[in-house]
């Protein structure tokens, strides 16, 4: 007998305890559900960024379209490269003799061309809360110099999140050689 007794006191335990394990698979799950929350907020912010350069690069893209036709705007009666300015509109005859309007209508900003036919030129996530085209020069031009600043702000929408942006452009109208 007292060598059973020194057998089941020198045996080694090898392995984990059913507590050990459960401990262990419970800060185990716990981490992982940290680390799942982390990534999921890292792409969620991704995408919003992406979505949001996208939506910058459009506008810069419809900025830069309005600038060309404005750029090489005709010349008017009396010389004159513009018909109308306003605050948030403005109004011209590109190179072919075409009148067009910019201007904002609702949150959108939009071309109107010589039919009244309306040409949406900002994304459907992007509200304008302000447009306005401030010019020197323009009527009529005399020295060449003349001078146009469009300056646009407004708010792109994604999903509950609304991030404001600040775009400006500035325009040298010039005549078209014949």
């Amino acid at each position: 007998d007292l060598l059973s007794m020194q057998f089941f006191h020198h045996k080694k335990r090898t392995g984990f305890t059913l507590i050990e394990t459960m401990i262990s698979v419970s800060i185990f799950a716990v981490v992982i559900t940290m680390g799942i929350g982390s990534l999921m907020t890292i792409v969620s912010a991704n995408k919003k960024l992406q979505v949001q350069r996208q939506t910058i690069d459009n506008m810069s893209f419809s900025l830069e379209l309005m600038s060309r036709k404005i750029r090489t705007a005709s010349m008017g009666t009396g010389g004159n490269f513009l018909v109308t300015t306003g605050n948030n509109n403005l109004s011209f005859r590109d190179q072919g003799g075409t009148p067009i309007t910019y201007t904002v209508q609702g949150t959108t900003l939009v071309s109107i061309d010589a039919n009244g036919i309306v040409t949406p030129l900002t994304p459907p996530n992007v509200q304008i809360t302000d447009l306005k085209f401030i010019g020197s020069g323009l009527n009529p031009i005399g020295d060449g110099k003349a001078f146009l600043r469009i300056n646009l702000v407004g708010n792109i929408v994604y999903k509950t999140t609304s991030t404001p942006f600040s775009l400006e452009t500035s325009i040298s109208p010039r005549l078209i050689d014949n």
